[in-house]
């Protein structure tokens, strides 16, 4: 059998350019769809960080963790330095269940984004996916 001309990652990070390059995020069903097709082979409790211009434009995303979200810093400096080109972020991951259902913790970190990033970069946002296209959103 001959190797497939890209890898898995490789595939999936050129999408991403294709997909996202002149993609706006206006709507939580937007990053929905976004994180959907981002955590499709990721393992549970995966974690990223996407990042948002003035105008909402897609400029990346940044995976935080695989394991679970409220056990990382996402106050920490590493995280203020990837966020500082952005106007906006959402944080999204996976849960380890097929549940979208936000737990105490999901919570929790939620409202700590909220209280530490109320300007520029601002966090809108935390979004909860499954791979059956179901998500639930985390207003701040």
């Amino acid at each position: 059998m001959a190797n497939p001309i890209f890898s898995d990652d490789e595939l999936l990070a050129w999408l991403e350019r294709q997909w996202c390059e002149k993609q706006r995020f206006l709507c939580e069903e937007q990053l929905a769809y976004y994180m959907q097709f981002r955590l499709w082979k990721a393992a549970e409790d995966t974690a990223y960080v996407v990042m948002l211009n003035r105008c909402r434009y897609f400029m990346g995303s940044v995976q935080l963790t695989e394991g679970m979200l409220h056990k990382v810093n996402l106050l920490s400096e590493t995280m203020r330095e990837k966020l500082q080109e952005a106007s906006y972020f959402y944080v999204g991951h996976t849960h380890g269940t097929k549940q979208t259902t936000p737990s105490p913790e999901d919570i929790h970190t939620t409202r700590i984004l909220a209280a530490r990033y109320p300007d520029k970069p601002k966090f809108i946002g935390h979004i909860i996916v499954n791979h059956h296209l179901d998500y639930t959103y985390i207003k701040p």
